[in-house]
């Protein structure tokens, strides 16, 4: 049986931007290049598996390690990001299960009597009227913004000890982290990867790495890969 590559994480695992019927992928079809994901599942000779799901919650991630732990095998690999601790957990009403609720579209509305989110169709399966929208808006000020640290330890934590259990195991566990993708925010100065908006000249408006951008980020990962450093410290050089 062939080993595997594993990936957790977000959109920036997902890919988004850089697969079929995206903006970017339909429009620029000259610039079309493999991800980050496909680069390294071709360098390692392992079959790919993409876990990564766009706006996708630490709580989630966490939620898929463990339902995977049992097909996890000696010489697999796993590459393994946290994402923006403000995403929480939520009951999906139209599906009757828990998902993640990206709930970084619901930030900045600080008047929370009068935002409107009608509009957001993955918002409205999770939150049907604006009394519960209002309510989110209102538990995640007081319980996770200002407090992503605490969040990101709690998380990282538990990460942390899968880390080291499938490592005992003979499985390569590699962790990152959003950090990377919220570069700019953190490091004054452009980007480490080059994003959509900045390939297009900002004809797409669009955060996501660029094909260049996932070419880079793969570069760097294969230097962590040889030195077989497996958790993350930023920045990743």
């Amino acid at each position: 049986m062939h080993n595997k590559a594993w990936f957790f994480g977000d959109s920036f695992t997902f890919g988004d931007g850089c697969r079929v019927g995206y903006e970017y992928y339909e429009k620029y079809p000259t610039l079309r290049e493999n991800i980050w994901t496909d680069l390294i599942s071709e360098k390692l000779n392992l079959e790919q598996v993409n876990k990564g799901i766009p706006g996708n919650s630490n709580g989630y991630i966490l939620k898929q390690l463990i339902e995977n732990l049992i097909n996890f095998k000696s010489g697999d690999y796993i590459f393994l990001s946290d994402t923006l601790p403000i995403r929480v957990l939520y009951p999906n009403k139209e599906t009757k299960t828990v998902e993640p609720l990206t709930t970084d579209i619901l930030l900045g509305f600080n008047d929370t009597e009068n935002f409107d989110l009608d509009k957001k169709v993955s918002v409205n399966k999770f939150l049907s009227n604006k009394e519960e929208k209002k309510t989110a808006v209102e538990y995640i000020y007081q319980s996770v913004v200002g407090k992503e640290t605490s969040w990101s330890n709690f998380y990282n934590e538990q990460f942390s000890s899968i880390q080291n259990f499938l490592l005992s195991k003979g499985v390569e566990v590699y962790t990152w982290s959003y950090k990377l993708w919220a570069w700019n925010s953190m490091i004054p100065g452009p980007p480490k990867y080059e994003s959509i908006g900045k390939a297009t000249r900002g004809k797409i408006d669009d955060g996501h790495w660029s094909w260049n951008g996932h070419k880079d980020f793969y570069t760097d990962f294969v230097k962590r890969i040889e030195k077989k450093d497996y958790t993350f410290k930023f920045p990743l050089i």
